[in-house]
């Protein structure tokens, strides 16, 4: 099974890098960005149905709320209802997952490339400032990588309902309270997890994640827009 994993993720990805290195003339900082675009552009068929579904849900919120309202006590009835509704919209709460599944061992098998890669001294590991094979002692990339995940996250969470249907969150039920918890975490918790994972992580590691962050931006703000970044672009013009 290793030897499957090193095959499909561990080698592509180690050619890859230094086909870039070369192309660039031996830059293994602009390699490592031009991996990382040609990786998420890889993705962009998983990606964007998981995107569109995504908004699909946002916009069938309040009939999500509402069944909750009638069925919330019969459990059986309301998964019933709820995944008929996601039949009529064309969802499928499954694609959201697939892209990050598949992050997490390109992230994993990404780090051990460039981890024997710079060991090897084969490669130049200095791109401008930051050496790649040391965490960033400037902070510069875990400062970046905390702004743009938490700008990303604000972009892709729900806008917060009016007030009269926050009155109604004291008759959520568990559901609801751990969609709110998980929304939470992913806005605070997650730029938070980044920033000081890449205290301890390699430069590589961080330029990585800080341009794959600022794809999915694009990518987002391209296929569905601005999202939640409305209200302050609202709020700025009134």
């Amino acid at each position: 099974m290793s030897n499957f994993f090193h095959t499909i993720f561990y080698v592509p990805i180690e050619t890859s890098l230094m086909f870039f290195y070369h192309l660039t003339g031996d830059n293994l900082g602009y390699a490592v960005i031009l991996l990382t675009i040609t990786i998420r552009l890889i993705l962009i068929p998983l990606t964007i149905p998981s995107l569109r579904s995504a908004q699909k849900m946002q916009v069938i919120k309040p009939e999500l709320d509402e069944l909750k309202r009638r069925h919330g006590k019969d459990p059986q009835r309301m998964q019933k209802e709820q995944l008929d509704l996601y039949k009529k919209h064309g969802i499928n709460p499954a694609t959201g997952c697939l892209p990050i599944l598949l992050q997490l061992p390109i992230l994993i098998f990404l780090y051990n490339v460039l981890t024997n890669v710079l060991k090897s001294d084969v490669v130049n590991p200095m791109f401008f400032i930051f050496n790649l094979r040391e965490p960033d002692q400037y902070f510069i990339l875990p400062v970046l990588a905390a702004v743009s995940q938490f700008i990303l996250s604000f972009m892709m969470s729900p806008v917060p309902g009016k007030k009269d249907v926050q009155k109604e969150k004291k008759e959520a039920d568990f559901a609801d309270s751990l969609t709110g918890a998980l929304q939470t975490q992913n806005l605070y918790v997650m730029p938070l997890l980044w920033f000081f994972m890449l205290l301890k992580l390699p430069s590589g590691i961080g330029i990585y994640w800080v341009f794959s962050t600022i794809f999915s931006f694009v990518q987002q703000w391209i296929f569905i827009g601005p999202g939640r970044l409305t209200t302050i672009f609202n709020r700025k013009k009134s």
